[in-house]
């Protein structure tokens, strides 16, 4: 085999691999409003979709009408700021999300309060989106998981929600920082390693 036969084949094979790599990189910045790029990381898994999309045909009797970006938003909130928490912590933190979209002191969409002031440096609502890092998805089981408890999260109204005054909450922070609003709310209660709160003005 010739050098140039060589260099070829290394080229095609080095383009194949980027090809492969390329889609799970797309989705990190896809999720902000205005931004139309959606990666395939995003993705959800179907079994996992079906689970909650049939809870939901159990629930209303007909076929959930969630959002897909919605969905996603709400997935990619919970998995950065509560994947290493216990289930019922998920569910709460998507939950937090969701009351402030029902709350007029925020913004009216999903994407919107999960990336508000995501511009100020450590000084947005959820840390992910403001801290510097990468927000790339690497743990695709609780990624499959979560995105079938945000479908079900959206599918189901707060009304519907059995549950403590918990799933009032608006707030919330890891129990190894002392955040100064704190003193200002109400406790909730406490799951995993988050302290939850409710707002009443809110």
């Amino acid at each position: 085999m010739t050098v140039g036969n060589l260099c070829a084949r290394a080229c095609v094979f080095i383009l194949g691999i980027c090809l492969i790599i390329q889609p799970a990189h797309a989705g990190v910045i896809g999720d902000r409003p205005g931004d139309t790029m959606w990666g395939s990381i995003s993705a959800p898994n179907p079994g996992a979709v079906e689970l909650a999309a049939q809870t939901s045909r159990e629930t209303t009797g007909g076929p959930s009408t969630v959002s897909s970006r919605d969905v996603r938003c709400l997935a990619r909130g919970i998995y950065f700021e509560a994947r290493g928490e216990p289930t019922r912590g998920k569910l709460a933190v998507g939950r937090v999300i969701l009351n402030r979209v029902e709350s007029k002191a925020y913004p009216n969409s999903v994407c919107r309060v999960i990336y508000q002031n995501d511009y100020l440096p450590n000084r947005c609502q959820f840390s992910f989106a403001c801290d510097g890092k990468p927000d790339v998805i690497t743990d695709y089981a609780t990624w499959n998981e979560i995105v079938a408890y945000a479908e079900w999260l959206l599918t189901h109204q707060a009304g519907e929600r059995h549950e403590s005054e918990l799933w009032t909450s608006t707030h919330y922070h890891a129990d190894y920082v002392t955040p100064h609003w704190a003193k200002h709310l109400t406790l909730t209660g406490r799951v995993g390693h988050h302290l939850f709160y409710n707002d009443p003005a809110a």
